[in-house]
């Protein structure tokens, strides 16, 4: 895998993978972490809580979440 830079990753796409294929590897986990702050690596996975000042703006987010989630056929498990 290619460590790309913030601005690089968001002009990329989703790719479905199965298996064990979609899995980045610990490295790889490591390198991109220093890049990007309030994520952390739980277990199998990517974790970043979120803090919002009402009910409105917390649900606003996950619907901008989730329509771009949806368009990149990614859907991750959402907490509120």
């Amino acid at each position: 895998m290619t460590i790309r830079a913030p601005a690089a990753l968001a002009h990329l796409r989703c790719t479905p993978l199965s298996g064990s294929a979609h899995r980045v590897s610990d490295a790889d986990n490591a390198a991109y972490l220093v890049q990007f702050t309030n994520w952390q690596i739980i277990g199998l996975e990517l974790v970043r809580d979120c803090k919002f000042a009402n009910y409105y703006q917390t649900m606003a987010f996950v619907n901008a979440l989730a329509f771009i989630a949806h368009q990149e056929d990614h859907h991750p498990d959402l907490s509120v």
